[in-house]
């Protein structure tokens, strides 16, 4: 009996590093509507000064639908972010 081929989810490609590329390839606008899904990119590349943590495209986390709008609309991470909010 042949063993049945795993279809491979473009998740599990999206972020496959190539020989040309040191950086992650990224996924297909997925980043473009993943506040509306309620995920922010942890840790993004143009806060490390900010958040002391080395840019990794693969790390997102869940924070829920609204605060992930503000979050991206605020272009802050999410330390600077809740800083923010408890400043108010």
């Amino acid at each position: 009996m042949p063993l049945a081929t795993v279809p491979t989810s473009s998740r599990q490609t999206a972020w496959r590093r190539t020989p040309a590329s040191p950086t992650p390839v990224p996924m297909s606008g997925w980043e473009a509507y993943a506040a509306e899904h309620g995920f922010i990119l942890r840790w993004p590349q143009e806060r490390q000064a900010a958040t002391g943590m080395v840019f990794e495209p693969w790390h997102w986390r869940y924070v829920g639908r609204d605060n992930a709008l503000a979050i991206r609309a605020s272009g802050l991470s999410l330390e600077e972010y809740l800083a923010l909010e408890q400043t108010k």
